[in-house]
């Protein structure tokens, strides 16, 4: 049995799949310089003790862009099984 847990992690431990590209994430940027507040993004716990975005990228980027080391996210304490995640070999250079 799993818990949902939600708390601040660091912007470092999340992998993700792919960066979203325009402008919503700037206006996000923004609007966190401005003192905006957002829900937390949701991501898996991978079994090596990082995280893969599963929703929330524009929000990601708006924390990397304002370099933020912390966003608050969503997840389930219990990580996902190998054969669950996606393949981020590519990007990561083996880290997937």
């Amino acid at each position: 049995m799993s818990n949902r847990v939600e708390k601040f992690v660091d912007i470092s431990l999340i992998r993700i799949d792919r960066i979203p590209l325009g402008v919503v994430a700037l206006k996000y940027a923004n609007d966190l310089k401005a003192g905006a507040i957002f829900p937390a993004i949701k991501v898996a716990l991978r079994p090596d003790g990082f995280f893969e975005i599963r929703d929330g990228r524009h929000r990601w980027l708006a924390h990397k862009l304002c370099e933020r080391k912390t966003i608050l996210a969503k997840y389930s304490d219990r990580p996902l099984e190998k054969n669950h995640l996606y393949n981020l070999n590519t990007m990561y250079g083996g880290n997937g």
